[in-house]
């Protein structure tokens, strides 16, 4: 797709007739007052999945059910970048893990972890490796270290960082520092990062939706958490402008646009679909393919 024909997709209906009255399944909510969402989930909307025969009957008592959509570097900073970053933390552990166990044993691994949190410095690290160890062996042993000493202190950053720039900011001097300490070359780790969020962000789990634009106002491509479901009065929820401008203190949304069907209904789909799932253990997985494998092998066989 072009940048226009981006610019010009959205899910929403073109145009929200002024004489729609009563709130509907698909209705976008933008909040006016400062609602409890998690931290870094910045200018979220709403998405309404309360049922339209229940609206229409009044079985709702009143309560509008919606699920919140969160711009994509919201849920980049909230859910990816974290997962990414501690999954590269483990695999320094399992390095210095399975380099403390050749040389030193399994107790050495609990003891280097505790050394890198209070702050030990990396000569003392490598008397855990014992007397004489392998040049290449020390050396891996201390990029590692360093490397994980560098993911704590990076947590700990993240966690100050309120503001979308700051969190970058940090990674990006993080990812410089990676790059230092396992002799990479300049921009290795923070391309490794950008091709995983990429991915990850092609490959969405089951319980979010991806959104480009649900409403005119936020069209830079929001996700749609599934599992965070949420309730407000319906009185609370300002259809029109005028009424929003009559009394501004009686509402804490209003509604901006309505989903297109098509993708409305998907969004209700997919989230029942979360609920409803019923995992099958590993065994189940095992038992049906080594009977396939077992049905397969005998293909042809003789009687």
């Amino acid at each position: 797709m072009t940048e226009a024909t981006l610019d010009s997709f959205s899910e929403h209906v073109p145009d929200l007739a002024a004489d729609l009255v009563g709130i509907e399944q698909g209705d976008v909510l933008e909040f006016l007052s400062s609602e409890k969402f998690p931290d870094g989930w910045d200018a979220v909307v709403g998405v309404v999945v309360t049922a339209n025969c229940d609206l229409a009957l009044g079985k709702h008592w009143g309560m509008i059910t919606y699920v919140p959509a969160i711009p994509v570097d919201s849920y980049v900073r909230g859910f990816i970048a974290p997962k990414y970053l501690k999954a590269e933390a483990a695999k320094s552990e399992r390095q210095i893990a399975e380099i403390l166990r050749a040389s030193s044993g399994e107790a050495a691994f609990d003891r280097a972890l505790s050394m890198i949190d209070l702050g030990y410095s990396q000569d003392d690290l490598n008397l855990l490796l014992g007397d004489s160890p392998a040049p290449k062996t020390k050396l891996r042993f201390e990029k590692e270290c360093l490397s994980l000493r560098e993911s704590s202190g990076t947590f700990e950053r993240l966690a100050k960082s309120e503001r979308s720039e700051d969190f970058w900011s940090v990674i990006l001097s993080h990812m410089n520092a990676i790059d230092a300490h396992q002799s990479l070359s300049a921009g290795a780790s923070i391309d490794k990062f950008k091709k995983s969020i990429k991915s990850s962000l092609k490959s969405l789990p089951g319980d979010v939706f991806y959104l480009s634009a649900p409403s005119p106002l936020h069209r830079t491509g929001y996700v749609v958490v599934l599992r965070f479901i949420r309730s407000i009065e319906e009185s609370a929820v300002a259809l029109r402008s005028v009424d929003e401008i009559r009394n501004r203190t009686q509402y804490r949304a209003r509604r901006v646009a309505r989903l297109d069907t098509l993708y409305s209904h998907r969004v209700v789909q997919q989230m029942a679909s979360v609920f409803t799932d019923i995992g099958l253990p590993n065994e189940y997985e095992q038992a049906r393919d080594g009977r396939f494998d077992g049905y397969i092998e005998k293909l042809g066989d003789a009687e």
